[in-house]
């Protein structure tokens, strides 16, 4: 099992990015009294990125912007490991799945995931907001506890197009079609969230409707293409 023990989320800009992801990472360490240095995994989950960047990681990036055991390494350092995972939508439920892995495995007692998407270019069509969130996760301590999660392909479905124009120089994004599910379904125990909403807002809205219930949760993250992702919860 795996605890958020704090997060905060916030809007981001394209241009600043890391500088924003890594401002509210600082304030949910700071609302929860957890140092930095506490932090022994940072993982950053999103599809939208300047110029669809993949290399270095950005959570190498927010690591580097907070300082997060940047020194020279040896036997008896502490280090941090950091990586990125993609996988749309449901990429929040498989960053914590995979936090909570790794906090069973190893000594880290603090991990750090952020989930982002920003506006790819200037040109490119964008029928979101910048948005992204940062989630503090424990082995223990307050909060509401992941306890396990399943993953379904569903109905897929095409629904954009990636190109990118040599002459500007931009990634280009072509939008097509309905979501294959944006049916928002809220019961006193199930949430199910609007495919149509990037994964961090999904994410962010369910955390906000658990907020106060107590007992077993179960979160349901559409991604626009059919696949879906579904968290079982305790509060």
């Amino acid at each position: 099992m795996v605890v958020i023990a704090a997060w905060a989320d916030g809007p981001i800009t394209s241009k600043d990015n890391i500088k924003g992801c890594a401002k509210l990472a600082r304030k949910a360490c700071e609302d929860a009294n957890i140092s930095l240095q506490d932090i022994g995994i940072v993982i950053f989950s999103g599809v939208y990125r300047p110029n669809f960047r993949s290399e270095p990681s950005c959570a190498s990036h927010i690591q580097s912007k907070l300082d997060i055991r940047c020194h020279d390494l040896d036997l008896s350092s502490k280090h941090c490991f950091s990586f990125d995972i993609i996988d749309g939508s449901r990429g929040p439920h498989r960053a914590i799945q995979t936090a909570g892995n790794f906090i069973q495995q190893s000594d880290a007692k603090y991990v750090l995931v952020v989930c982002a998407d920003v506006k790819p270019s200037k040109k490119c069509e964008w029928p979101y907001q910048n948005h992204a969130l940062a989630m503090i996760l424990s082995g223990n301590g307050e909060g509401i506890r992941y306890l396990s999660g399943e993953y379904s392909g569903g109905k897929l479905m095409a629904h954009s197009k990636s190109s990118f124009d040599p002459k500007k120089k931009v990634p280009i994004i072509k939008y097509f079609g309905d979501p294959n599910c944006s049916l928002e379904v809220n019961s006193e125990t199930e949430f199910i969230s609007n495919s149509s909403i990037l994964g961090s807002v999904q994410m962010r809205d369910f955390l906000l409707w658990s907020n106060n219930k107590k007992g077993e949760l179960k979160h349901t993250i559409v991604d626009r293409s059919g696949s879906m992702s579904m968290a079982h919860w305790r509060a």
